[in-house]
């Protein structure tokens, strides 16, 4: 006669003992409070859970007994007026559907977008509308275990299925590196992104097949890493305009490091663009304002905001056709003041 092996359910004790801390802390990790958690503690936490496989069934039979009128929106940066126009676009289709927006920021952290998920989850949000932070697919299986549905928004994550809406961030980067070399630059310096996730290794790709298309050697030394801030984008120009042939003609994976290297060659002296052109992406609302007025591809913003929040409406209430699921939509090349031909083909 064989043995009926029965496993095990994991209990938020078992989670407590793995991370070393009490069963109340682990309430608090879940829960995102009431009381503030370290983030030493927090991913302590986090890591014992996603080891464990720990699940709190009590609120997954709730969740499918129940449904709330509240969206949950993860953005990575609420500095950054691309995400604050995802948001509105969200905000203004949630509101006209009778859903209120909950706003999540991740802060480019893994940890919190993770807390923020479990934070979801505990107020029984009806779907996420999420910008991932890296392509790390545990949020996504979290979601899935406790089936709320959701929707990524800008960026996608290998193997996973959900919805989508993104950018052409190919052609983006296409279309202003080669505006450069229309205007006659040969050496473009581009500011990529400090840590690669599939939309800025779109755009990277895009200068790439630009640069190739018109014959034009591609030279790593002119690709550096940026980051987040305007500040992260004025070192990168630095760098690049320290080299011993700096570029003509510098764009980068996003406006805001764009504008960030602007403000580097102007404290250098540098006159732009009779000195060296600029051209971004994104077309952030600092992008006419600044100067000279940045030449820029416009990603539309708002629009993909606004159509993530149909989508996962659609998707809560089931009414979401297949070949509907995924969108990919068409950018466009602003031509401002930041751009010229080279100051030796004048």
């Amino acid at each position: 006669m064989g043995i009926s092996l029965v496993k095990r359910t994991i209990t938020r004790d078992d989670v407590a003992r793995e991370a070393g801390v009490s069963p109340a802390t682990v309430s608090y990790v879940i829960n995102n409070g009431p009381r503030p958690v370290t983030d030493e503690t927090r991913e302590k936490v986090l890591a014992a859970i996603n080891k464990l496989g720990y699940q709190p069934n009590a609120l997954a039979r709730n969740l499918r007994m129940q449904k709330t009128n509240s969206i949950g929106l993860i953005i990575p940066d609420n500095k950054n007026t691309f995400f604050s126009d995802n948001a509105l676009g969200v905000e203004q289709i949630a509101f006209d559907n009778g859903y209120n927006v909950i706003m999540c920021h991740s802060a480019y952290r893994l940890d919190r977008e993770l807390a923020y998920i479990h934070m979801l989850i505990s107020h029984q949000a009806a779907g996420v509308i999420w910008i991932p932070c890296s392509e790390d697919s545990a949020g996504a299986k979290l979601l899935e275990s406790f089936h709320i549905p959701f929707v990524l928004l800008d960026r996608v994550i290998q193997g996973v299925t959900s919805p989508s809406i993104k950018a052409d961030n190919f052609k983006a980067a296409y279309l202003a590196t080669n505006h450069l070399v229309q205007l006659g630059h040969r050496r473009i310096g581009f500011i990529k992104r400090p840590v690669d996730l599939n939309h800025s290794i779109a755009r990277l790709n895009g200068y790439k097949q630009a640069l190739q298309d018109a014959n034009i050697p591609f030279d790593p030394d002119l690709v550096v890493p940026g980051g987040f801030l305007f500040q992260d984008g004025s070192v990168a120009g630095r760098q690049l305009l320290s080299m011993a042939s700096p570029p003509t003609a510098i764009t980068a994976y996003n406006d805001m490091n764009t504008i960030g290297a602007m403000h580097a060659a102007q404290e250098m002296g540098i006159r732009i663009p009779e000195d060296l052109s600029f051209a971004g992406i994104d077309d952030i609302a600092q992008s006419e304002y600044c100067f000279p007025p940045l030449t820029t591809v416009r990603i539309p913003t708002f629009e993909m905001g606004k159509m993530s929040a149909n989508l996962l409406i659609a998707l809560i209430r089931e009414e979401l056709p297949e070949d509907q699921k995924h969108h990919c939509l068409d950018v466009e090349l602003i031509v401002r003041e930041s751009t010229a031909p080279p100051c030796n083909s004048k």
